[in-house]
């Protein structure tokens, strides 16, 4: 029942070391985004989504290509060593092992990718936020649904369970769905972010 009236469509279990463009819930982020005029993306390093680069996150080819989609992320300052060493703490068993340099790194590369999206676009259509605090949600918000998952201890973002929670249209009007939570969530943090010059 609460999943009904929350608007949780659909929910994707965990996989571990699968990256982003291989887990379950990737084809159907793809489809909703194929739909989607913005996107909106929490992360801390987003790196699965964007600083991976072509061929290999999530969402980079295809904002390169469709350079429509306008797009806000929220990822962490690669300089807040007191929120970079609570995640490292939080990954300490993982392996093979993650340190804060390799989280550093990850963040940069995002950085880096954001900018180069951008001078591809003469609309200048992205805009990147450094957040100041553990983010805690990772998101992917979409015009119609958003995606949502926990950071948890002992595995990357994108290895935990991955919840769709679609917006309330005139079809489900009676439910009480999250979408709006989580994304006036986005919308407070990236208030609260300072923006990033692309």
């Amino acid at each position: 029942m609460l999943n009904k009236q929350s608007g949780i469509k659909k929910i994707y279990e965990d996989r571990l070391r699968v990256a982003a463009i291989n887990q379950q819930y990737s084809r159907d982020v793809m489809e909703e985004l194929s739909h989607s005029e913005t996107i909106k993306l929490l992360s801390i390093a987003g790196y699965e989504y964007i600083g991976k680069g072509e061929g290999e996150s999530l969402f980079y080819d295809v904002l390169r290509e469709r350079n429509w989609i306008k797009v806000e992320s929220v990822i962490l300052n690669p300089d807040n060593d007191e929120v970079i060493n609570e995640r490292i703490h939080q990954l300490r068993k993982i392996l093979p092992p993650y340190t804060k340099e390799d989280l550093k790194k990850e963040i940069c590369n995002t950085i880096d990718k954001f900018k180069t999206l951008n001078k591809i676009r003469s609309d200048r259509t992205v805009q990147l936020y450094y957040c100041k605090f553990h983010p805690i949600f990772r998101l992917i918000i979409l015009d119609k649904c958003l995606f949502m998952s926990t950071y948890e201890i002992d595995r990357h973002g994108h290895e935990s369970p991955v919840y769709k929670i679609d917006k309330v249209t005139e079809d489900n009007k009676d439910n009480l769905s999250l979408y709006d939570s989580f994304n006036n969530l986005f919308d407070k943090l990236k208030e609260n972010s300072t923006e990033v010059s692309l």
